[in-house]
């Protein structure tokens, strides 16, 4: 695989809220640099142990790189599958979600791939992004129906505790994606990609269980939002990747709805994001042509970075 790359700069309750009809748009910011290209589609990136992970989904790949690395690193292959979110859990071996055949993964220490858990049972369709909090816990979500052949359907979280048991959580959400939890372990926020909205949920701290569904923001008249990948600031602030509308790139919004910031990427769509970085105020951007072009050009696919004013929080 041809890759591209530069030096690694270490660095459901509605809440009113009358300011989103008189808002001002949200600041420009930019322009992102490109820090590694020619990837087919890259996704679900994760700063961890001082590098940042992302995926080539279609290619089945998982890469690393660091601040000293001169390319990203393949740290795995899933065989005969697209492969999307990724975490850890508490012994810092890496999971992975194996999208079609509805399965979390393992990296053993010895290099070797192992299943973890199959939500095939309760998942019908493709699932796609997932968090794992501090207590190994997975939060998973799902397409929740066949795209292009079948008319939308709603579907929910999948919790997959430590011990392997299995619940569903969260009620008709459209497309649950990128998730975040805050840095207090309270409250959980999921993409709902084809509602135009954030979604939150109170965690239950002794079992991870979720409640009290409500929107924590959605598009306004003014500004258009379609969430995929999200990450969170320690002002509380979501940057999210929007995977439709031309030139959107990736936007900041706060809770109730204001937009603040944004980030465009031309030419490229944004489909995930993280803060990351030695101090945390980098951004990387996962961005790559529309979805619908994505096979006709291979190595369309790249990570985008930014310096921005705040600095990563929460998870992932």
């Amino acid at each position: 695989q041809r890759t591209e790359s530069v030096a690694l700069r270490s660095s459901k309750t509605v809440m009113a809220d009358d300011s989103k009809s008189s808002q001002q748009p949200p600041l420009q910011l930019g322009p992102a640099q490109r820090l590694v290209g020619g990837f087919r589609f890259t996704e679900s990136p994760r700063w961890h142990d001082g590098k940042l992970w992302f995926v080539d989904m279609f290619e089945g790949k998982v890469f690393s790189i660091g601040p000293s690395d001169d390319k990203p690193t393949n740290v795995a292959t899933i065989k005969d599958d697209m492969v999307s979110g990724l975490g850890w859990d508490t012994d810092n071996r890496l999971l992975m979600v194996s999208m079609k055949k509805r399965k979390l993964l393992r990296l053993e220490k010895n290099g070797d791939i192992t299943d973890y858990a199959d939500l095939s049972g309760i998942a019908s369709h493709d699932i796609n992004d997932m968090l794992v909090d501090g207590q190994g816990r997975a939060y998973v979500g799902g397409l929740g129906f066949d795209i292009g052949k079948e008319e939308p359907k709603t579907t929910c979280i999948i919790l997959v505790q430590p011990d392997g048991t299995i619940s569903e959580h969260g009620k008709d959400l459209s497309c649950p994606n990128g998730i975040v939890i805050t840095e207090d372990g309270k409250t959980l926020i999921v993409a709902e990609s084809f509602a135009n909205h954030l979604t939150a949920f109170d965690i239950n701290p002794a079992d991870g269980t979720l409640s009290n569904q409500r929107i924590w923001a959605e598009q306004s008249d003014q500004q258009k939002l379609h969430p995929d990948g999200i990450c969170l600031d320690e002002n509380g602030g979501i940057w999210t990747a929007n995977f439709q509308g031309e030139g959107i790139g990736v936007l900041r919004v706060e809770k109730g709805g204001k937009f603040t910031h944004q980030v465009k990427i031309d030419g490229l769509q944004a489909y995930a994001c993280m803060l990351g970085g030695d101090d945390g105020n980098t951004l990387y951007i996962c961005t790559a042509l529309d979805f619908s072009k994505v096979g006709d050009n291979k190595i369309s696919a790249g990570i985008h970075q930014i310096r921005v004013h705040v600095r990563r929080s929460g998870r992932p």
